[in-house]
């Protein structure tokens, strides 16, 4: 069992990119900095706090997941820094019915094939 490597989103004003862009070009870099900033204000709003409720992340129109993949865990290292590695997190992936929800279990698991 192999699994992805995990990359990090870059900046578009960099230039870089990375699997998120290739997938869906700038659009998934010009929300990467919105939801960083988002999730900046939810880590700031609990810090301090006992991590009681979870933080929940949805990725909305998952497919098989590579394409969210790299920014989700992102967010999930932005939360565990900020507010603890015992912090819970829920991530809920959502498509249509008829997705085919076996590759986005082998990819959440790191599987290649």
């Amino acid at each position: 069992m192999s699994s992805f490597p995990t990359m990090k989103m870059n900046s578009r004003f960099r230039g870089d990119v990375d699997d998120m862009y290739n997938v869906h070009g700038h659009a998934g870099n010009h929300c990467h900095e919105a939801i960083l900033k988002g999730l900046g204000r939810i880590i700031n709003s609990r810090s301090g706090n006992k991590p009681v409720q979870p933080v929940a992340i949805a990725d909305f129109g998952t497919a098989d997941g590579r394409a969210s993949r790299s920014l989700i865990n992102e967010m999930i290292d932005e939360i565990q820094t900020g507010l603890g590695k015992n912090q819970p997190i829920v991530v809920y992936y959502n498509d249509q019915p008829k997705n085919d929800f076996n590759l986005l279990s082998k990819t959440i698991q790191g599987c290649t094939k």
